[in-house]
C-alpha cells in the first residue's frame, strides 16, 4: 500500500463527476469498487478504482443500468465504453439492455408534427399582429 497512490472520496468525486453519495451507493449496492480503508476507516481509492468509476459513469451516461454493468470486469467495461457502434438503452418496462436503433421511423412523428405545424400556421401568420407573430415564432422555430 505504501507504493501505490490512494485518493479520498472527494478527489475521486471531482475526477469522475460522480457525487460521493453515488460512489458510496455503487460501492455498497453493486460492489462496483472496493476501496481500501485508512486507519481512521476512511475510504481510499486506488488509481484503478478511479478509472473503473470513470468507465462506469461513461457507460451509465449512455443509458446502461449500473446494476447490469457493475459486475463486468474492467476490461469488459473498457471494451463496452470503446464500442461506439452499439449503444445500449433501457426500455421503460423491463429495463433490459437493448441495442439502440436509429432509423427514419424513429423521427417520423417529429418530422410529421413539424410539417403539419408549418402548413397550419403559415396562413395564420398573414393576419396576426407583430407581437403575436413573435410569440408564434417561438413555437414554430
Amino acid at each position: 500500500m505504501a507504493n501505490k497512490c490512494f485518493y479520498p472520496i472527494r478527489y475521486v468525486s471531482q475526477c469522475t463527476g460522480l457525487t460521493p453519495h453515488v460512489i458510496r451507493a455503487w460501492e455498497k449496492r453493486y460492489q462496483a469498487v472496493v476501496p481500501h480503508r485508512s486507519s481512521k476507516n476512511r475510504r481510499l481509492y486506488s488509481e484503478d478504482d478511479v478509472q473503473r468509476l470513470q468507465l462506469l459513469k461513461k457507460i451509465t451516461d449512455t443509458g446502461n443500468s449500473i446494476s447490469q454493468v457493475a459486475k463486468l470486469s474492467s476490461t469488459e467495461l473498457l471494451e463496452l465504453a470503446q464500442h461506439k457502434s452499439t449503444a445500449f438503452t433501457r426500455t421503460p418496462k423491463d429495463k433490459a439492455l437493448l441495442p439502440q436503433r436509429s432509423t427514419d421511423q424513429d423521427y417520423f412523428p417529429f418530422y410529421f408534427v413539424d410539417i403539419m405545424s408549418k402548413i397550419i400556421l403559415a396562413p395564420l401568420r398573414t393576419c396576426l399582429s407583430p407581437s403575436a407573430k413573435s410569440r408564434l415564432q417561438l413555437f414554430s422555430g
